[in-house]
């Protein structure tokens, strides 16, 4: 290749980015800012100190302290328990009856 060709090829290269260059700031020039958002309505309240009961619930089971086991002396079969669940019972009164 001689020296002109050479010469050529190189302001053909530099003809070639300068319309590039003028091209992108060209394009970027046009474009416009879009539009701001419109306003959002809002309610404003006004936050006073004042006394708040705060109750909590938890799911939980209890076990007694102390337990009692009641067990037959006799044979037979159970008809009915006297005191019925979570009445008081008589010390010495009849706790069942049997058949």
């Amino acid at each position: 290749m001689s020296q002109h060709g050479v010469e050529f090829g190189l302001k053909t290269v530099r003809l070639a980015l300068c319309f590039g260059a003028a091209s992108l700031l060209l394009t970027g020039c046009g474009k416009k800012p879009p539009p701001p958002p419109p306003s959002v309505d809002v309610a404003i309240v006004t936050v006073t100190p004042r006394a708040a009961t705060v109750t909590e619930d938890y799911v939980a089971q209890t076990e007694a302290v102390n337990t009692v086991e009641i067990r037959p002396r006799v044979g037979g079969v159970l008809e009915k328990r006297l005191p019925n669940e979570g009445e008081r019972g008589l010390i010495s009164g009849t706790i069942c009856r049997f058949l």
